[in-house]
């Protein structure tokens, strides 16, 4: 087991260097075009839902589906098919819905003078078609993980960001910024026939035990995931190349800390399950401990080591194309305006953890979406006075706050699992 989890890791990891490549591309292939700048702003939305369903959905489906596989295979496919059939209509149901509001959502959230409604508006219309993708392959890779192929998925995902990587390159002189639309869909189209299944079968079921257990997992990462949703809507109030900008920044900062604590996600939960399993309680709460503590150190020691670093990096790496030393200069400035976000990013999934063990996901969602709601109020409200520190106190009030709240939240209840 820890031999596969060294490998999933080590895919993870390589898929996030994947990123931070097709980041320096992009950066350097389109700077602050206006046709980059939409895109950024467009894709918002789809990519937090996308992300959202990807983290979900595994989470909320492998139960039902596990424990059927473990009494009768044949009626656990049954289901299997079902849920993959019903579940993915009800993705094209949503995208239909969000196509038919795709203006005023556009309207809603990037109202600026800056960004173009129509494009906005014709972007996020295909960006949206990877929803229902999104929701048959995670349903799919659901399945590997069920039979203990835990490598097929992740694996998928990582080679879906190659050709993501690569369509980009070969596209992006035909079709501009548009390139980077079709390769986002067809990236997660892609990563389907690396899952697919012997057979496929059709059918409708009754998904509302799948949707009871998935409801408060999508509102509360959904809050979470809303990060990039406060940095791009704001930005955009100040032109597209600001968005450009920030999103750089956010990308370095938030990627660096996931890859810096990745490995303690994949890790603590199963073994804090294990132990309250056990009831091995003083172990669990040394384990909860450490995994907190070293996360905190190591987070902190990062935002030291982007303030003095990241500059250089930023620089060698980003600098070249179409994105100038001015940009650059632009882009740094902002970087002390990241360091308690860059903490927040490195230590919320990891106070998370114990509570996904204790199955509180219905709290775990209120905090987080308690937190986003203040989150977006500050930001709006210092909007007025500077849109780099609101964004910076909106990151940190979701961020930081939904750390505090786990923490309470585990707190409470670990103490409750002690006296019984």
């Amino acid at each position: 087991m820890k031999k596969k989890t060294i490998i999933v890791t080590l895919i993870f990891a390589i898929s996030t260097a994947i990123q931070v490549i097709s980041n320096i591309v992009l950066t350097r292939l389109f700077g602050t075009s206006s046709d980059y700048s939409h895109f950024l702003a467009a894709v918002t939305i789809p990519t937090i839902l996308v992300s959202v369903i990807y983290g979900t959905l595994n989470d909320a489906l492998m139960p039902l589906f596990g424990e059927k596989l473990a009494i009768d295979k044949d009626k656990a496919y049954k289901f299997f098919f079902g849920q993959l059939s019903t579940l993915t209509f009800l993705g094209i149901i949503l995208s239909g819905l969000l196509f038919a509001f795709a203006q005023p959502l556009m309207s809603l959230f990037f109202s600026g003078q800056f960004l173009e409604l129509n494009t906005l508006t014709q972007m996020f219309s295909l960006l949206i078609l990877a929803i229902p993708f999104s929701i048959f392959v995670t349903v799919l890779g659901m399945r590997q993980y069920a039979e203990k192929n835990y490598n097929r998925f992740p694996l998928a995902q990582l080679i879906g960001s190659i050709i993501n990587l690569v369509l980009i390159l070969v596209l992006y002189q035909r079709f501009g910024a548009w390139a980077i639309i079709y390769s986002f869909v067809i990236n997660i189209i892609v990563q389907i026939f690396f899952v697919l299944p012997g057979k496929l079968e059709f059918r409708i079921d009754h998904i509302i035990p799948t949707l009871s257990l998935w409801l408060p997992l999508i509102i509360g990462v959904t809050a979470l995931k809303s990060d990039t949703l406060i940095i791009r809507s704001f930005s955009s109030r100040l032109g597209g190349d600001f968005i450009v900008y920030q999103n750089l920044i956010s990308k370095v900062a938030s990627l660096s800390a996931g890859l810096l604590t990745i490995g303690m996600q994949v890790l603590l939960l199963p073994n804090v399950i294990e132990s309250i399993a056990k009831k091995e309680l003083r172990h669990t709460e040394n384990l909860v401990n450490k995994a907190k503590f070293y996360a905190i150190s190591l987070s902190a020691v990062l935002a030291v080591a982007i303030y003095f670093f990241a500059p250089i990096v930023i620089r060698i790496l980003f600098v070249g194309g179409r994105f100038t030393i001015s940009d650059y200069e632009s882009t740094v400035r902002l970087i002390p305006y990241y360091l308690l976000p860059v903490i927040g990013w490195g230590i919320v999934s990891v106070f998370m953890q114990p509570l996904y063990a204790l199955k509180k996901h219905v709290q775990i969602g209120l905090v987080n979406l308690i937190c986003f709601v203040l989150a977006w109020g500050m930001t709006s409200y210092m909007s007025q006075f500077n849109i780099s520190l609101a964004i910076s106190v909106g990151l940190t009030v979701l961020l930081l706050g939904s750390s505090i709240g786990a923490e309470i939240l585990w707190q409470i209840h670990f103490r409750k699992l002690t006296s019984q």
